[in-house]
């Protein structure tokens, strides 16, 4: 079923003469699967839904002209979907994991993850992980996104498993993050060792021929003290590749507990690297970590360039984008000076120590917000904010202009309420496609509710 929704197009929230606005053009809606996994009130360990979850860290990728998904149906069975990238075609091709894949423990972190490797073009699913062991598929052949529809099934794929590197099973994975880095290769990022306050984050590259690199500990969560506690893990913003550089931001958490009744997330983190994630550098260029025992954590110097404590009310896993010009973007979700919960725009110019700030009040969103960057030349370095206000998802654009994105417009309010949203950018920077689970009438019982996904056009 496919719906046309109006979309409120350059409605200035700040205004500025000199800023060319971002303007969009119809959204597109259709149905990826009228009826997949819902948890309700009496069953939810966490939040409602593991499918387009504002921590899911890949929920759809773009790869040869179609759009891939993943997501778990009604009864939690791992289910892979594609659709031709065309905004007009709404026919999907679904397969359904065996009975081996399925996960219908109502635990919301465990959410499926889905990625293309460039070079071979295979297919690769992470999912299941809340400190649990690695669960992962990779189709058998290279080529995979070329097969036809009448081809596209889950006999592509190999069997599951449970390491990246043979011989190396992994046991206590959680929020794998897949992206492409260097070369087209590749590169996965996870928790490890642990589970929420208490554990290491590693990443690992992937061979182009169904094999990885060994992991490589990038941060250490169990080196130094902070407010009484020796142990805690980094909550990633995101990771990114873009113009030779990897970025990654993210705050601490010290403890799965409370702390007088707040979340223990501590301060604003960025470090990047060179070379492909082996080394890191803080923000003022030092080389902060290496091989081996050399890993970033509390004490390194220079990787935190904000400091808030935890009645800051610092929201993990919020979004990171990088533009043209190497710029990284950091959009987090804490307190304000009057101890309201707002959007914040962190930016660092590629080569400068500085990282600037921007408040965003005039912003609103009920969830972890994400941010996406036009992937082109496109001098306007145009940003995308997709997040829920209230039970609407919203997109917001802005272009950097004279007041470097102070002016931002509301580019789409959807008509359907919804729970969940998580988006990706085409390769053109046209387009933002948006995974979202719609928000059932009644939370208190519904074991479903369907899932969409909306075609925004969009002109920097």
């Amino acid at each position: 079923m496919k719906k046309v929704i109006p979309t409120i197009t350059a409605a200035a929230l700040l205004g500025a003469s000199t800023v060319q606005a971002v303007s969009s053009g119809t959204a597109h809606v259709d149905d990826i699967d009228g009826t997949v996994q819902f948890f309700n009130n009496s069953i939810r360990e966490f939040s409602y839904s593991s499918n387009s979850a504002p921590h899911q860290q890949n929920a759809l990728v773009v790869a040869d002209d179609n759009i891939y998904v993943t997501f778990f149906n009604t009864d939690g069975s791992l289910m892979i979907a594609r659709r031709s990238e065309d905004n007009n075609n709404d026919n999907w091709t679904r397969s359904e994991f065996s009975s081996s894949h399925d996960s219908s423990d109502p635990d919301s972190h465990r959410t499926a993850n889905i990625a293309v490797s460039p070079n071979d073009k295979r297919i690769h699913i992470m999912w299941g992980h809340h400190a649990d062991k690695l669960r992962y598929v990779v189709t058998k052949d290279p080529n995979a996104t070329l097969k036809p529809d009448s081809q596209f099934n889950v006999s592509l794929f190999e069997s599951e498993r449970q390491y990246l590197k043979s011989g190396q099973n992994l046991s206590k994975v959680c929020y794998p993050r897949m992206f492409v880095g260097a070369n087209d290769k590749l590169q996965v990022v996870w928790r490890d060792d642990g589970g929420s306050g208490n554990a290491n984050s590693y990443i690992a590259t992937y061979n182009d021929d169904k094999t990885w690199t060994s992991r490589l500990k990038i941060i250490n969560g169990k080196t130094g003290t902070y407010a009484g506690d020796s142990n805690r893990n980094a909550y990633f913003n995101d990771i990114g590749y873009r113009n030779g550089t990897t970025h990654v931001s993210w705050t601490w958490r010290e403890s799965a507990q409370k702390v007088n009744g707040y979340v223990t997330n501590h301060d604003l983190l960025y470090a990047y690297s060179t070379d492909s994630g082996n080394t890191w550098r803080n923000r003022l260029g030092n080389q902060v970590a290496g091989t081996g025992s050399w890993t970033m954590n509390l004490n390194t110097s220079d990787i935190k360039f904000k400091t808030l404590g935890y009645s800051d009310r610092v929201e993990n896993q919020c979004g990171q984008a990088i533009d043209r010009t190497g710029r990284v973007h950091m959009l987090w979700r804490h307190d304000n000076a009057s101890g309201s919960k707002t959007l914040f725009h962190y930016f660092k110019s590629n080569g400068s120590s500085t990282v600037n700030t921007r408040e965003r009040s005039g912003l609103s969103s009920s969830i972890r917000p994400k941010i996406y960057a036009d992937p082109t030349n496109n001098s306007k370095d145009t940003l995308y904010i997709v997040t829920i206000s209230g039970t609407k998802i919203k997109v917001y654009g802005a272009n950097k202009g004279t007041d470097y994105w102070g002016t931002w417009e509301t580019l789409y309010t959807s008509a359907d309420d919804y729970i969940t949203a998580t988006a990706q950018i085409a390769d053109d920077g046209r387009k933002l496609f948006i995974m979202a689970q719609k928000r059932p009438a009644d939370v208190a019982t519904a074991t479903s509710s369907g899932l969409d996904l909306i075609t925004l056009p969009v002109t920097p």
